[in-house]
């Protein structure tokens, strides 16, 4: 049988827990003001603060001879989940079918997929037990790569996932 976690039940139980956490919110902004969220991840901040912060704020598309779009890519922490955010990502989550062993990460992720260069680094030869020097290497690679002139410019225009 098929299994469902409604995503408004864990919004609910990380709300009430007693730690102080800070909600990442990834959306993006239409022209008409219109706001589609991407995701929601709770994350422990150091400083708390009571108004949201926009952490960045790019261009949806991006082109040639100074284009861009008014649509927006915002990432926003959170005090706490606003309520109207809380409804907007209410759906159900199918859990039967996933790999519990094997992970997604999002290392770099500058804006929605559609418009953007997106690289996938595959784990293809660590073992379950070097999962975490795999993700590490990763890290590792990817600061390498937009460190120097050639990429630096571009780190933009990528999203970057490993895949273990």
């Amino acid at each position: 049988m098929s299994s469902f976690i409604t995503l408004f039940s864990l919004l609910f139980l990380f709300t009430v827990s007693a730690k102080a956490q800070m909600v990442l919110v990834k959306q993006t902004v239409g022209a008409n003001k219109s706001i589609e969220i991407h995701s929601v991840e709770y994350i422990e901040q150091a400083v708390k603060f009571d108004a949201p912060e926009i952490l960045r704020d790019l261009p949806l598309f991006m082109g040639e001879e100074d284009f861009t779009s008014p649509e927006r890519y915002q990432e926003i922490l959170y005090p706490t989940l606003p309520l109207e955010l809380a409804f907007k990502t209410s759906k159900q989550v199918k859990t039967d079918n996933l790999l519990f062993d094997h992970e997604l990460r999002t290392i770099i992720k500058q804006g929605p997929d559609k418009n953007r260069i997106i690289l996938t680094i595959i784990g293809d030869g660590y073992t379950l037990a070097e999962k975490n020097k795999f993700f590490s290497d990763v890290q590792m690679l990817v600061d390498d790569m937009f460190v120097g002139v050639t990429f630096k410019s571009y780190l933009s225009m990528f999203n970057i996932y490993a895949v273990f």
